[in-house]
């Protein structure tokens, strides 16, 4: 696909996401940010509204992608990024901790 070849990929389905981008990835609706979601290479959706991904593989539920999720190059606006660290560190402080639960069971809902 043409288009596919114009985008940089965020994850690959079934792969340990990598270190640079293992963390919880966030869009705006304000600043559509043109992600296209894969199921086994056919595309399932385009994530153009609020959305978050990467939280299953994040919060340990699973170990591998289970999509593969592709941005556009440009202009690549309204992607933000939670890394995992910076995750474990929130959801591990007293401030955040109903927060947490909270998308610890979507998040479980989610995959289940």
């Amino acid at each position: 696909n043409a288009d596919l070849k114009q985008k940089v990929t965020l994850s690959m389905q079934g792969q340990v996401p990598l270190a640079k981008l293992d963390g919880i990835h966030l869009t705006v609706a304000e600043e559509s940010s043109d992600l296209e979601a894969l199921f086994n290479n056919v595309a399932v959706c385009v994530l153009t509204r609020p959305y978050v991904y990467g939280m299953e593989t994040s919060l340990g539920l699973v170990k591998t992608s289970l999509f593969t999720v592709k941005a556009c190059k440009e202009p690549l606006s309204g992607l933000y990024f939670v890394s995992r660290e910076d995750l474990e560190r929130i959801c591990g402080s007293k401030k955040f901790e109903g927060d947490a639960q909270i998308l610890r069971e979507r998040t479980k809902k989610m995959v289940n």
